[in-house]
């Protein structure tokens, strides 16, 4: 048409404007003649009822007919309205993953070809939406794979900002997203958005469906989606992959996906919730493994658990630990001679039994820090049968038979010296002003031994890994899906897992399950499990107090 604007689409599927639809009617009253009306003053309550930031932050009654408020996040990234978005998608994840836990516990998760007409729709399947690459992971790490979903739901319900904290968050966040880009369709239907408690899809503005800067926010990167790329996902499957070193992507395989990164803090343990507990024991038993019975209960005093003197196992940790650094410098050496005396001190559980005492004070260090050492100059005590010096850079197998052969000959000096105690009650040696020691003692020191002895690294990494999540027994059963009777007989050290079993508690503990397998042989990891940390040094070797 002569004369005409050219107008360029861009898209091929625009339709093109009415041209009879009109002005606005304040623009229309103007062009007809009338004043132009002054605009209303843009005050805070504009600005929100524009951005519909103040729609509804009242939540709907929840199951247990509790109203609650629903604040915003404090880095306003996330509106009101897109969390209660965001934890409605959530809710439907871990619906349909509770329902996969139940069905297929740890069977193997098996997808149809992708030329078979019974595809699953992913909007069904919660396992569908997972990589394939995790498709032969038990129903301990599925359970922890809905956990992580619920996690962020938490955060969404409760006005924290969703920010993933291990990479099986990440993905929860991503699948989170896409299921709420699949609800909005749905709340095109007046009595769907009722149910879910939220306008329809219409009255969810753009500012409410900022996706993308969500995920930009909330995710420190996006290398998971890597197992979603055919091209890439031998790289994401491999940590020791030169792309993978280069990217610095750390461990993304699924075995990994529950250790905290190292720049946040990490979530305390989520229970696992009785109804779950319920619908878990009345499951079919064939589709979980549940192990072989554990060993009989021992009797008082035998299991590493069981009749140790408290502070025994943790002192013994802390030898076994401190044998293992890399330098022995003169702060690791002190804090060693001082660890073993406390040691000595809690492996008798005497009051007439003072190693301080029992150890002629001629020729010991001292340290005007911490006093007169039990070890001499050299760091060198004297047992029964040989002259033990201290010492590092051990492994961790290797240190902890160290360390019982040298309780074990020091405690034997001990009962030999007995009667010998300097300074004992003021009297002299050959005065006899000592009770006499029980005749059972010998005995019971061997059974304490022996338990440490069978302190293995497994052992003491359980005990480790359990103490500072503040986990019970039970707890760290039921989110391994295992038997509590299989995982007491593994704490108190007279059962040892096998390497599948162990694997099941990877998700709860917060580690890799490589870190787990190292530690059933016999390695350990000071990333998750740090060595202890001698005081920092002070002016004053070893010597003669002047």
């Amino acid at each position: 048409m002569a004369g005409a604007p050219l107008l360029v689409l861009p898209y091929g599927i625009t339709h093109p404007r009415d041209a009879d639809r009109g002005h606005p009617a304040w623009a229309q009253a103007h062009l007809d003649g009338g004043p132009l009306a002054a605009p209303a003053p843009l005050t805070a309550d504009r600005a929100s009822e524009l951005l519909r930031l103040g729609e509804d932050r009242l939540r709907p009654q929840d199951a247990d007919g509790q109203r609650r408020y629903f604040c915003p996040p404090e880095d306003g990234v996330l509106t009101p309205l897109a969390a209660r978005l965001l934890a409605a998608a959530a809710g439907q994840l871990a619906e349909l993953g509770w329902e996969e836990v139940f069905e297929y516990g740890d069977r193997v998760f098996e997808r149809p070809d992708e030329d078979e007409d019974d595809w699953l729709v992913p909007g069904e399947s919660f396992l569908a939406l997972l990589p394939a690459v995790c498709d032969g992971h038990g129903a301990a790490w599925r359970l922890a794979m809905v956990q992580a979903v619920e996690n962020l739901r938490d955060d969404l319900r409760s006005g924290r900002a969703p920010s993933a904290t291990c990479t099986a968050e990440e993905l929860a966040l991503h699948l989170i997203v896409d299921q709420a880009k699949e609800l909005l369709d749905w709340l095109d239907d007046e009595e769907c958005a009722a149910e879910f408690g939220l306008p329809t899809a219409e009255g969810i503005g753009v500012r409410h469906r900022a996706f993308g800067l969500y995920l930009e926010t909330y995710l420190q990167d996006f290398d998971v989606l890597m197992h979603y790329d055919a091209e890439v996902q031998h790289v994401a499957q491999d940590p020791e992959h030169p792309v993978s070193q280069q990217l610095g992507t750390g461990d993304l395989r699924p075995r990994a996906w529950f250790a905290p990164f190292g720049n946040v803090r990490p979530r305390p343990p989520r229970p696992v919730p009785a109804w779950v507990l319920e619908r878990l024991a009345t499951a079919d038993p064939a589709a979980f493994v549940t192990g072989p019975a554990p060993a009989a209960e021992p009797a008082t005093g035998q299991g590493p658990g069981g009749g140790l003197p408290d502070g025994l196992r943790e002192e013994f940790e802390t030898l076994v630990g401190l044998a293992q650094r890399r330098f022995f410098d003169e702060p690791c050496a002190v804090a060693m001679a001082g660890c073993l005396e406390r040691l000595l001190t809690a492996l008798f559980d005497t009051p007439s039994v003072v190693p301080g005492r029992i150890w002629p004070l001629r020729g010991r260090a001292y340290v005007p820090e911490a006093g007169w050492l039990l070890v001499d100059q050299d760091f060198q005590l004297r047992g029964l049968t040989e002259t033990w010096r201290l010492r590092a850079d051990r492994a961790d197998q290797e240190a902890r038979d160290w360390a019982v052969d040298l309780l074990a000959d020091c405690a034997n000096y001990a009962l030999a010296h007995y009667r010998h105690q300097e300074f004992a009650l003021g009297g002299t040696p050959d005065t006899p002003t000592l009770p006499p020691l029980d005749p059972a003692l010998p005995e019971v020191l061997e059974q304490r031994l022996n338990a440490l002895a069978e302190c293995r690294t497994v052992t003491a990494a359980l005990h480790h890994l359990t103490t500072r999540l503040d986990l019970s027994t039970g707890q760290l059963a039921q989110a391994a899906v295992l038997p509590e009777p299989l995982v007491a007989a593994w704490l108190d050290g007279r059962e040892e897992p096998s390497p599948s079993q162990l694997i099941r508690c990877a998700p709860v503990l917060q580690v890799s399950e490589d870190d787990l397998l190292d530690a059933l042989a016999g390695k350990r990891d000071p990333e998750f499990w740090p060595l202890p940390q001698p005081p920092a040094d002070r002016p004053g070797r070893p010597g003669t107090p002047d």
